[in-house]
């Protein structure tokens, strides 16, 4: 699809016509028109960015769902436009594309929620466990490790390692996660109490 500098289409492809049951006509009759076919909850949000883009003349991305005329479904799409400048730096035309990314949302999804219930039958486990980023940054750990050091998860992953643990775990941690191989050392841990 193609925009003039105002925001109005002035080209669209049949794809999209079919998509959403519009006609050239009526997605040519005003700017928004187009947005008819997004979700309500996403229609505030696509306008927005769709006249920030328009109004400063700048590249813009939008992610909405977008009504399947066929069957009455809504898909989620990625808008993205492209500004196409004159020797003078004017707008002469927004070019852009919408792909539909409802299969990559879905799988995105599926993973949050396999993570969601990843994360709950670790935070029923009684033993302490741990994940950490390759460079160290400490990304999560369960139930039974909070309540034993009484804090929260956020706390946790800004607590200094060195009032956590006791020994030299600090200066050799980075060197281990830095190998990629797996590792095992015995250190005390400093309960809530202040007890090791």
């Amino acid at each position: 699809w193609t925009l003039t500098p105002d925001g109005t289409p002035d080209f669209v492809n049949q794809v999209w016509l079919e998509f959403s049951g519009q006609t050239l006509d009526f997605v040519r009759s005003r700017p928004e028109a187009w947005m008819t076919a997004v979700h309500p909850d996403d229609r505030e949000a696509a306008s927005r960015a769709f006249w920030v883009g328009v109004h400063s003349g700048q590249d813009f991305a939008i992610e909405t769902r977008s009504l399947r005329a066929q069957d009455r479904t809504y898909r989620w799409h990625l808008q993205q436009a492209l500004v196409l400048r004159d020797a003078e730096g004017n707008v002469l035309k927004f070019v852009g594309t919408t792909t539909d990314i409802d299969d990559q949302k879905r799988a995105e999804e599926k993973i949050r929620q396999s993570e969601k219930e990843a994360r709950q039958v670790l935070d029923l486990s009684p033993l302490h466990i741990t994940e950490l980023g390759p460079d160290g940054a400490r990304l999560y750990t369960n139930r039974a490790s909070l309540d034993y050091y009484g804090i929260t998860l956020e706390e946790w992953k800004d607590a200094d390692l060195q009032q956590v643990f006791a020994g030299l775990v600090t200066n050799e941690l980075p060197e281990k996660l830095q190998s990629g191989s797996p590792f095992e050392y015995e250190v005390r841990l400093k309960r809530r109490d202040g007890q090791y």
